[in-house]
């Protein structure tokens, strides 16, 4: 049997995994059922990770303890320009990192964003493993 071959958007707003089969694309269902998988990370109050449906959730009630949008900002340079800006996009401030990069500041935890997408990607993947 020839290994799976899975493509993954990772979307500003929501991101989906695919694949191919008999010939055909076919989306994938997150292990929730759904096909699309909120691009969010977030922090409960007890500091346990939540990411995509989950972290919608907590977005309704904590805002501030969920990222969002942050693909948005990748490769970007910090400046106060983009700050402004991001105030009226997001709940979270933007922090500068210690090479001039933007970082997210969520629930407290100062993060990069390429951290933040790796967190989606990662439930992604293992949405992927359990089609499969």
């Amino acid at each position: 049997m020839r290994e799976p071959v899975v493509g993954i958007d990772l979307g500003t707003s929501t991101s989906a995994v695919a694949t191919v089969e008999n010939g055909k694309p076919r989306v994938l269902s997150n292990r929730g059922g759904r096909f699309l998988t909120p691009s969010l990370v977030g922090f409960t109050p007890e500091g346990k990770r939540v990411i995509g449906e989950d972290a919608r959730l907590l977005a309704v009630s904590r805002p501030a303890d969920v990222a969002a949008a942050t693909k948005r900002f990748i490769g970007r340079r910090w400046n106060p320009k983009l700050v402004h800006e991001a105030r009226s996009l997001v709940p979270y401030p933007l922090i500068e990192g210690p090479n001039g990069e933007v970082r997210a500041k969520v629930a407290g935890r100062v993060l990069p964003l390429t951290q933040i997408s790796a967190m989606v990607l990662g439930e992604l993947k293992l949405d992927a493993e359990a089609h499969f």
